[in-house]
């Protein structure tokens, strides 16, 4: 099979959650948004099994979505002021956040899509010095809203002999990007999963 047909089936390969992929995830807790139920059933956790360059056996890759790409940091001023209505905060066991209506919009219309799509998408190096690197992806053609990046953060953490797990750790509506970044080299998906899973770190 080619590198590029490789690439297209990707995501086609997927596989069962296990109970041991979901250990220390927090699972997200019921969302009403003033008023409104949120479904976030589209962020569930979801694996696929890939075939990375030099190894016959293949991997299994777990991928986990953050509550950051439904909600937001309380600004300081909504600090100083204690603005923000509790209703709209939403909480788990490692912090409190705030409810972004536009990121929930989003990450239901865009986010499950366009990380099926990683494989086929321009990646880049967005923080080298994180110990499982950090990456972004960004969408351009995004519906309603006025220009920006929609950009989704992810890192891939290899966890035990043949399993990694990709985490989007956020996901949001920026209206500029670094030059540093615009002008960043791309890394395929399967380029960073082969260097992590050989305990090797992307470079930009």
């Amino acid at each position: 099979m080619s590198a590029q047909l490789h690439v297209s089936v990707l995501f086609q390969n997927e596989v069962p959650v296990e109970p041991d992929d979901l250990k220390g995830v927090l699972p997200f807790s019921e969302v009403v948004y003033r008023g409104t139920p949120w479904d976030l059933s589209h962020l569930k956790p979801f694996s696929f099994l890939v075939t990375v360059p030099g190894h016959a056996a293949p991997l299994r890759v777990v991928v986990l979505f953050s509550c950051h790409c439904f909600t937001r940091d309380e600004t300081e001023a909504e600090k100083a002021s204690g603005s923000v209505d509790p209703a709209d905060r939403y909480s788990d066991e490692r912090e409190s956040r705030i409810l972004d209506e536009e990121r929930y919009l989003l990450s239901k219309a865009y986010l499950p899509q366009l990380v099926k799509d990683l494989a086929t998408r321009k990646i880049t190096v967005a923080d080298e010095k994180r110990k499982n690197g950090n990456f972004v992806t960004l969408e351009l053609n995004v519906a309603n809203a006025q220009g920006g990046y929609y950009s989704v953060f992810f890192e891939v953490e290899k966890e035990r002999q043949r399993k990694l797990k990709l985490r989007v750790q956020s996901a949001y509506l920026r209206q500029q990007i670094s030059k540093r970044e615009a002008e960043s080299k791309p890394v395929k998906l399967l380029t960073i999963l082969k260097a992590t899973f050989e305990n090797r770190k992307i470079r930009p």
